[in-house]
């Protein structure tokens, strides 16, 4: 098969977000699989050079981030036509949306539902484009990956979809980059760059209402007389109405202990969350939520919510807590950092949990769906 992937999504000014490192990551390890297809990845000049140098062919289609609007114009205008001139027999579109019309098998990935569950933290004309464009790239795709299995209930409940058409490909970690040894001689650079000092109590992503960092600001504010030594650090860029947040923290009683690092970089996100005696992610809801198995492969102990994707991304390696409950989050982070054997405990289920979302494992699911949806396309039946 000739198998095109969309990657301009993926993009490094944007502080690699959740959809650039599915991309990023699908890719190299498809690149690096030994499956007899040949991959051609569309790429703009901004993000060449993310891409994998062989396993693959990269198409350069110009520097089109310039705007949105000239990007969308590439991908539903000229992709199209561009997939007939590459021959193409698959492409995927791996965030959200796929061209009107397409002369080979269309795979989509969807991954999240925020844009109908949470219209609210996005922007109205970027929300309205993706919710008029999204039901019909579902319905006319050969396949629909959705990255978790509560994502995949949300697609087939809201968009109305068969489930048999709708396959979970969960993504993966990391583990050459993300290891629990990474802490050590990070101290100094931690501190110098971030203003983080141990111990310390660690949320990573966005600062936005949605993650619930106000609910882990007073959490925290509730024990902290008990742990005086440590001090809360919240590390991401600021999202939707993160105004709410910063009022939260300049009202704690302990405000002096609460530290906004700000972006933290992919080359010292490791250290971070290996440096922390306890990672907290009280999210509302994830598509699937990377910092969670981070952390884990990172050795932190960990506390996340019980909603949505979470609970089968973490497993039983982690305390789940109802995100919204201040009371319950503030026990759970409690009975953590009181408790060394329970930390130990998480550790170890949590470099196991870790261990088992690879993203070797995603790309040979995700060919299996290319597979899937080449047979479709060509009128084959799948039992």
């Amino acid at each position: 098969m000739r198998i095109g992937i969309n990657t301009f999504a993926l993009s490094s000014r944007l502080g690699m977000a959740g959809s650039g490192r599915y991309i990023r990551e699908l890719v190299h390890a498809l690149a690096r699989l030994d499956h007899g297809h040949e991959l051609i990845l569309f790429a703009n000049r901004d993000n060449w050079d993310l891409l994998p140098a062989s396993g693959c062919e990269r198409v350069d289609c110009g520097r089109l981030t310039i705007n949105r609007p000239t990007r969308l114009a590439w991908e539903h205008a000229v992709l199209p036509l561009t997939a007939r001139r590459y021959r193409l027999d698959v492409l995927h579109s791996p965030v959200f949306v796929a061209p009107a019309w397409l002369p080979c098998a269309s795979v989509v990935s969807i991954l999240d539902m925020t844009w109908f569950l949470m219209p609210e933290m996005h922007t109205r004309v970027k929300g309205a484009y993706f919710r008029v464009m999204i039901p019909p790239s579902v319905r006319r795709a050969a396949r629909v990956i959705a990255i978790s299995h509560a994502t995949k209930s949300d697609i087939v409940r809201m968009l109305d979809i068969p489930d048999p058409k709708v396959v979970v490909t969960h993504l993966g970690v990391n583990l050459t980059v993300f290891q629990p040894n990474r802490a050590n001689g990070y101290e100094q650079i931690l501190e110098e760059r971030y203003g983080v000092r141990r111990p310390y109590v660690l949320y990573v992503g966005k600062i936005e209402p949605r993650k619930n960092p106000v609910t882990l600001i007073e959490a925290f504010d509730r024990i902290s007389d008990k742990f005086p030594d440590h001090h809360l650090v919240l590390a991401g860029n600021r999202g939707w109405d993160y105004e709410a947040v910063y009022t939260a923290a300049a009202a704690a009683r302990h405000r002096e202990w609460i530290r906004f690092t700000g972006f933290v970089s992919e080359a010292d996100l490791p250290a971070l969350y290996a440096g922390a005696d306890l990672f907290v992610y009280p999210s509302s809801y994830e598509g699937f939520g990377f910092p969670v198995l981070e952390a884990m492969a990172c050795g932190a102990p960990v506390i996340t919510s019980n909603v949505s994707s979470l609970p089968e991304v973490a497993g039983d390696a982690a305390l789940l807590v109802n995100p919204l409950d201040v009371g319950e989050l503030a026990a759970a982070m409690e009975r953590i950092l009181s408790d060394p054997t329970l930390r130990e405990v998480l550790r170890v289920r949590g470099l196991e949990q870790a261990r088992r979302f690879t993203w070797e494992e995603t790309a040979r699911r995700t060919l299996q769906v290319y597979e899937e949806a080449y047979i479709l396309q060509h009128g084959g039946a799948l039992s």
